[in-house]
C-alpha cells in the first residue's frame, strides 16, 4: 500500500563497429561469395558497391535479392552495431 519505487532506466549504448573491423568482416562476405560463384551476377556486383559506402559511412543496409538466374536469393544483414551480426545469407528461391 507504500508507494512503488520508480525504475531507472538505464541508457541503451550502442556500440558500432570499427572502420577495420566492417573492412575485415565485408572482405570475408565479398570472397565467399566469389569463391562461390555468385560474385558475377549485376545484383551482386551492385552489392559489392553498397558493401563499399557501407565500410566507408556505417549505414545500414537489410535487403533480400533474388537471383533468378541462379534461383537463390541473397538475405543481406549489414547492420552497425556489435550487438547484431552482419551477414549475407544465400537460400533457394521459392517459386
Amino acid at each position: 500500500m507504500g508507494k512503488k519505487s520508480k525504475r531507472i532506466k538505464k541508457d541503451k549504448i550502442i556500440v558500432k563497429y570499427t572502420r577495420n573491423e566492417r573492412n575485415n568482416i565485408i572482405n570475408n562476405i565479398k570472397t565467399k561469395l566469389i569463391e562461390l560463384g555468385i560474385g558475377i551476377y549485376i545484383e551482386v556486383q551492385k552489392l559489392f558497391i553498397i558493401m563499399n559506402i557501407f565500410i566507408e559511412n556505417g549505414i545500414d543496409y537489410i535487403n533480400t535479392i533474388n537471383l533468378i538466374d541462379c534461383n537463390k536469393k541473397l538475405i543481406v544483414n549489414l547492420k552497425n552495431n556489435k550487438k547484431y551480426e552482419i551477414y549475407v545469407n544465400i537460400k533457394e528461391l521459392e517459386l
